[in-house]
């Protein structure tokens, strides 16, 4: 088969012919339709020392669309010719012990994710692709509702997701959303929308890209900063007074934390603020008094439960987690390059890349 695969030694992935998977214990093979281009990929290629990397040489890509083609004996609920979602999260079930979380095929977080990176070495930049088969959700009747490049992309839908799920979102909730011009941010509206939130706040600097988010559902309003940059008065004016129930924090890397702490200002009492973004430019300064009088929760989140795939799966196969706005570009595995340094420039918003090999 043919793989774009990294050998650390230069910043540029090598298309190459390499063995076809060979199936391992509790795994599946899938053919892969489309894996999503991460601008993360990039700042691998350009600095592979900063991560907990596969051995070299690996195939990169995680968040993969694909058609199973083998499944090991000791596998159950997944069968030749299922269409699925591989979401590349995995932990043991002794991480407590020794914390070993990774993405396979991309990059470890725990100290104990070498082993795992090791034995699930490649990611979806490849005809074929090896993972565990716990990794696998059959998407079933969402297939025909999304294209494949379009459905790469619910791991970005599912941090968002696993957010609110940790925050308790319910039916009829106000949600803000700050960074919704970024990619977890926009991705975040639409998963609020299949919520049934009734009114949703999407705080972002890009006015394009805002306004385009803003025109999918009367139920969005779109808050710029002003002059002095974004309020807590502003957005709980937005709100219709109440405050928001739900913050979804999805800022950028290096952003100010101005926008997220004027959003956690603008909780209704009993509110709950889910951090999901990247790292602030400056300290995250709370109000002690405020957060205590008014109840508030401000929590961190890094993906979503197993179970969350296919809860998602479900909602874009009963229409309610619509899709048709998300607007991927494609490339091929030749030209996997060209498709990661373009990811790295202008996946934002309703926008990304996806590599489809075939």
């Amino acid at each position: 088969m043919k793989a774009a695969l990294f050998h650390g030694d230069r910043p540029s992935l090598s298309i190459e012919s390499t063995a076809d998977p060979a199936l391992l214990s509790g795994s599946a093979v899938v053919e892969v339709e489309a894996c999503f281009v991460s601008a993360s990929v990039a700042k691998t290629l350009d600095a592979p020392g900063g991560r907990m990397l596969p051995p070299f040489p690996f195939a990169p890509g995680m968040d993969t669309v694909g058609r199973v083609v083998a499944v090991a004996d000791d596998v159950a609920g997944l069968k030749v010719g299922d269409r699925v979602y591989c979401d590349h999260w995995y932990q043991s079930p002794t991480a407590p012990a020794l914390p070993d979380h990774c993405f396979l095929g991309a990059f470890g977080m725990g100290p104990g994710a070498k082993r795992h990176l090791e034995r699930w070495r490649h990611g979806g930049f490849a005809e074929r692709m090896m993972l565990p088969a716990e990794c696998m959700t059959p998407l079933g009747e969402a297939a025909k509702r999304a294209t494949a490049a379009q459905l790469c992309r619910l791991g970005w839908l599912g941090t968002a997701y696993g957010a609110f799920v940790k925050a308790r979102l319910k039916p009829g909730d106000t949600v803000a959303v700050v960074g919704a011009s970024g990619m977890v941010g926009s991705s975040g509206v639409l998963i609020a929308l299949a919520m049934g939130a009734t009114r949703i706040v999407a705080l972002g600097r890009n006015r394009e890209r805002l306004d385009a988010v803003a025109r999918l559902d009367p139920r969005i309003v779109a808050v710029a900063p002003s002059a002095k940059g974004f309020e807590a008065d502003a957005i709980r004016e937005a709100t219709g007074g109440q405050g928001a129930d739900v913050v979804l924090d999805a800022v950028g890397t290096g952003a100010s934390p101005e926008a997220s702490l004027a959003a956690i200002g603008a909780l209704a009492f009993g509110g709950r603020s889910v951090l999901v973004g990247a790292a602030l430019s400056g300290a995250l300064t709370l109000d002690y008094t405020r957060i205590m009088y008014n109840e508030n929760t401000v929590q961190g989140s890094l993906w979503f439960p197993r179970r969350a795939a296919a809860e998602m799966i479900a909602m874009i196969a009963a229409g309610t987690l619509d899709l048709s706005s998300i607007k991927p570009e494609t490339v091929d595995l030749a030209h996997a390059n060209e498709g990661v340094r373009a990811a790295a420039r202008d996946s934002m918003g309703l926008r990304h890349w996806a590599l489809t090999p075939r």
